[in-house]
């Protein structure tokens, strides 16, 4: 199955996209997703990851606990005062096992117990450490000085479970054991754990292995290598707790859309997961939905989750889309897509995933209605330009819900049509998501959905110049099957309108007298590797790959031409590029 494409950039008679009524609609009455205000995390943090999704593989089947919202705690007096004394159950992930960490109260909130473990105190946690995080749980943060995260989240998404009848939640700091390796690498910067949302002893029905409750609402942070004094610790506080409300209304929740919802909430506490966009930026073709086991291996994945729930935020409906999805039974992909149905969207969920993957790629804002960009977020995705044409058949490989991002730069100022051939298999016609991303000196200038019409027919309205209209085309193209797990090949080839034309020059070599050398000079630049020239004379044959010195400009080949044939003069030429015969002629050799 094969996909044409001729790329032209529309001309005045011709509009470029067609945008539906609803989706102009829509993007208005959205606009309330406004930008607000995000502090970036200090420079020099550590690449950090959560250590929610690694115990949940570990305990895999949670019991959710009944129903019992956390009301306001303003007028419950505090159980516990400060200077209690507690053994608390932490997790050690450099060997999968529970220990008990001895830790003390140094604070009672109106929200928050916060606890701060023994051998940490008044090294790397002071009074002052945990006066500023009682004051970001509970009465400011850089999203909203009137809000500490508390607030903000429940309002957000919903109050937490209260499974221990107080409605304060434990706050823990303390170190994390894992296996960061300073100055570098990654490390856990904090965890909720569903373990502690049910009673006594739990035995993991995979491994046999049992762990102890500390029957209370409670996350912990790190404070080695994180500090707690930064803002990047009360990121790691707001994204924590996040997974405590999420637990309450799906115990089974998929990690992507967990982690997702998680790092919106550092978001939308005024926390902004800066690192992890980052490294989405270098690795943006990670699948959103399938995530890998290892720790620093799923860094960009989360970047990529967050990067999804905040262009939900900023274009399906706000607030009331993310607390749909925080709250609803249904686990993944049929949670979300279930979300927007609810809030008034019927726009399948792999439209929304391909334009999504386009606004990651495009960033712009300012084109059908803000559709195409990330208004909270300056993004520069890596894509690898193709720069010589034509480009040969080449194949890739995409998981599910993963997503390449195709760019093809002019190689000059003149007007150069381009066509692009997609193929896959028939069983996946209606799996990929295409956008064409035209952009003119930087400046994005048109975006088209083209995988409206089934893969096996041209299915692009392309444009006419490629090099004076448009300087650079990407193609998003987004992968989503109907079933997890599931992988697909494409194959795709490109090449210019413009049937490219060499200049060919055959000449004896001035100093090795027994070798004849062949140049080719392309009109445009071409792919290395895809030239071929052939020398022949009364009967003789001479083949040769041509290489290239300088990207595809010119090309050269070196014949040694035997004893007994060297005296003949005139020899014909034949030049083939992808195989084809591009031109043929004859030169004259003098002695």
């Amino acid at each position: 199955m094969m996909i044409s494409t001729d790329l032209r950039v529309p001309g005045p008679r011709r509009h470029a996209v067609v945008v539906s009524t609803i989706a102009m609609l829509l993007a208005a009455t959205f606009a309330h997703a406004r930008p607000l205000s995000v502090v970036p995390e200090e420079p020099g943090t550590p690449n950090w990851v959560d250590g929610t999704p690694i115990l949940a593989r570990l305990f895999p089947n949670p019991v959710t606990p009944p129903r019992l919202p956390s009301a306001p705690a303003q007028n419950v007096a505090p159980r516990f005062n400060i200077g209690h004394a507690r053994n608390f159950f932490a997790f050690d992930f450099t060997n999968s096992k529970q220990y008990v960490a001895p830790a003390t109260l140094r604070a009672v909130g109106d929200f928050c117990y916060v606890y701060v473990e023994d051998t940490e105190w008044n090294t790397r946690v002071n009074q002052n450490a945990v006066d500023r995080t009682v004051r970001a749980f509970e009465n400011d943060t850089p999203g909203d000085p009137s809000r500490g995260i508390y607030q903000i989240e429940v309002d957000a998404f919903g109050p937490p479970p209260d499974i221990d009848g107080d409605p304060r939640v434990v706050l823990l700091l303390l170190d994390i054991r894992d296996n960061f390796r300073p100055p570098t690498g990654s490390f856990v910067a904090g965890y909720f754990t569903s373990v502690n949302q049910q009673a006594g002893n739990v035995r993991d029905p995979r491994w046999g292995v049992t762990f102890q409750s500390n029957e209370t609402e409670m996350v912990y942070v790190d404070v080695n290598p994180l500090d707690v004094m930064t803002n990047a610790a009360m990121g790691i506080l707001a994204h924590e707790f996040q997974h405590l409300i999420h637990f309450g209304y799906d115990a089974s929740e998929d990690t992507w859309v967990n982690e997702g919802a998680s790092e919106f909430a550092m978001f939308l506490c005024g926390y902004s997961p800066t690192s992890h966009v980052r490294q989405f930026e270098a690795e943006p073709s990670v699948s959103l939905v399938e995530w890998p086991n290892g720790v620093g291996s799923s860094l960009p994945y989360y970047g990529s989750a967050y990067l999804w729930m905040l262009y939900l935020y900023e274009q399906y409906g706000g607030l009331n889309t993310l607390k749909r999805i925080v709250q609803s039974p249904q686990r993944g992909v049929t949670g979300v897509e279930t979300a927007l149905n609810v809030e008034g969207f019927s726009a399948p969920i792999r439209q929304v995933v391909g334009d999504w993957r386009a606004a990651v790629a495009a960033d712009d804002d300012t084109i059908e209605g803000g559709r195409y960009g990330i208004q909270n977020e300056n993004l520069r995705i890596t894509s690898r330009p193709h720069l010589a044409y034509p480009v040969s058949q080449r194949t890739s490989s995409l998981d599910g819900w993963a997503g390449h991002f195709l760019e093809f730069r002019s190689p000059s100022g003149d007007p150069l049509p381009l066509q692009v051939d997609l193929a896959a298999q028939e069983r996946w016609r209606d799996a990929f998501s295409v956008r064409a991303l035209l952009f003119r000196s930087g400046e994005l200038i048109d975006v088209r959905d083209v995988s409206r019409v089934p893969l096996e027919a041209r299915f692009m309205d392309a444009f006419e110049e490629f090099g004076v209209e448009a300087t650079r085309v990407l193609l998003s193209v987004a992968f989503q099957p109907s079933s997890d797990g599931e992988t697909a090949d494409y194959e795709y080839s490109v090449r210019l309108g413009a049937p490219v034309t060499f200049q060919v020059v055959g000449f004896r070599n001035p100093i090795q007298r027994d070798y004849v050398e062949l140049v080719a000079l392309p009109s445009v630049p071409v792919e290395a590797g895809t030239v071929s020239g052939a020398l022949m004379t009364q009967g003789l044959t001479l083949n040769g790959d041509m290489k290239t010195a300088d990207g595809g400009n010119s090309f050269g080949v070196s014949f040694r031409v035997p004893d007994n044939a060297m005296p003949q003069r005139e020899w014909s030429w034949v030049l083939t590029h992808f195989d084809q015969v591009v031109g043929e002629g004859s030169i004259q050799l003098p002695d």
